[in-house]
């Protein structure tokens, strides 16, 4: 018969309950620590916030719903029911709280997605709970919604959710998510060319793509049952292309050594013709590289992170807000490439530069140029770690 030592066991339950203790206050504490950040950056005004998102939201507030048909807003339907939406459940919020409240949730929201990838690929819960906390404080992410407060981190929570529930095999769900991505900014098509590389390999059907538009159609309806032009809406985002009169925005592309010219027309067709070449050779890479194989989410995020980042390198009419896609990407990235973290860190911290250069543009000492050089350095290191990375990369959860 075998015999049971107390010593052992009572030590066992020891060693457990120690570490939920560890885990858990290190859980309270990021989860406290971060919120404070934020309550802190909350009533930080930008100059986006006092020129356009305190107005509209002012007006939103005093006219209720039907003020919107007055088209005072260059952004979609969606991120105005937003407004309307907080304006009726939290009216005696503070103003500046209020326009950033929606964002500051959906990065909570964009930590939880974190969470979940990175649970596909390990089981020890530290690792995960870093994936959780790692986005609440990545300095562009925090930046964006509690400092800056745009509505870059509402839709990439959809984004980034959309791609994984694409990676869990879940297509109506993540389809949906894009959509209402796309129905918030024009930038989720920086993750188009990941969305047709699945589609071309097969690991996504055709039948929910048309929900994209379809979704930005159908939020639209309220606008115009109210006195809304259609075709304002309908060509809301060429409107706001066309508005870009700059090569580039504090942005790290390759816009940055191109001095300034009077060829605007020339310059912005042959960046998009850039822009869409650099697809071409990521398809063409991406296809080298998986062969006939299934992809792994390691495969999505990687390509994702390739694709996005050099599209956005390349294209004209770049802000450094549109490497947020990357940005969350990156995260990811260095959970499902530990050796290759500094690809992650060299991407969120050149983005880190442009925002401090936006807010306190006299005090950075490195130039556009030379941010947008260590971006080019950054993305040669992404492909050739592409290139080089084994074909076929072990799924199997680590549990410790």
């Amino acid at each position: 018969m075998k015999c049971i030592n107390p010593g052992g066991f009572l030590k066992k339950i020891f060693i457990k309950v120690w570490n939920d203790y560890q885990f858990i206050s290190i859980f309270i504490i990021g989860i406290v620590a971060a919120s404070l950040i934020q309550y802190v950056l909350r009533g930080q005004i930008s100059r986006d916030m006092e020129n356009d998102f305190i107005i509209w939201y002012t007006n939103i507030k005093h006219s209720g719903f039907p003020i919107l048909k007055a088209g005072f807003s260059n952004y979609p339907p969606l991120y105005l029911y937003i407004l309307y939406i907080v304006s009726v459940i939290a009216p005696n919020l503070p103003v500046v709280s209020a326009v950033k409240l929606p964002s500051l949730i959906s990065l909570w929201g964009i930590a939880y997605f974190s969470y979940k990838f990175v649970s596909e690929i390990y089981g020890n819960r530290w690792i995960r709970l870093l994936a959780f906390l790692i986005p609440l404080f990545t300095p562009t992410l925090l930046l964006n919604c509690a400092y800056w407060g745009q509505a870059d981190c509402i839709y990439g929570v959809f984004l980034i959710g959309g791609i994984y529930f694409l990676a869990i095999k879940k297509e109506l769900p993540a389809f949906i998510f894009l959509g209402l991505a796309f129905s918030l900014k024009f930038q989720t098509i920086f993750i188009f060319p990941l969305v047709l590389f699945l589609i071309l390999k097969k690991e996504v059907s055709l039948r929910y793509i048309l929900l994209i538009p379809l979704i930005y159609l159908i939020l639209c309806i309220p606008m115009l049952l109210i006195g809304q032009p259609f075709s304002e809406l309908f060509y809301l985002y060429l409107y706001q292309v066309n508005n870009m009169p700059e090569m580039v925005y504090n942005a790290p592309t390759v816009f940055t050594f191109i001095p300034p010219t009077d060829q605007i027309v020339f310059l912005k067709r042959a960046g998009i013709i850039v822009g869409f070449f650099s697809v071409l050779v990521s398809f063409i890479l991406g296809f080298i590289k998986t062969g006939q194989r299934k992809l792994s989410l390691r495969d999505i995020i990687q390509f994702g992170l390739l694709s996005s980042t050099v599209m956005i390198f390349c294209l004209p009419h770049i802000s450094e807000r549109y490497f947020f896609v990357p940005e969350m990407f990156a995260i990811i990235y260095a959970f499902c490439f530990p050796r290759y973290f500094y690809i992650s860190f060299s991407i969120i911290l050149i983005s880190t530069f442009t925002y401090v250069n936006q807010f306190f543009g006299g005090y950075l000492v490195i130039t556009l140029p030379q941010l947008a050089l260590a971006m080019l350095a950054t993305i040669c290191a992404l492909v050739y770690h592409y290139i080089t990375t084994p074909a076929v990369m072990p799924m199997k959860k680590v549990i410790e």
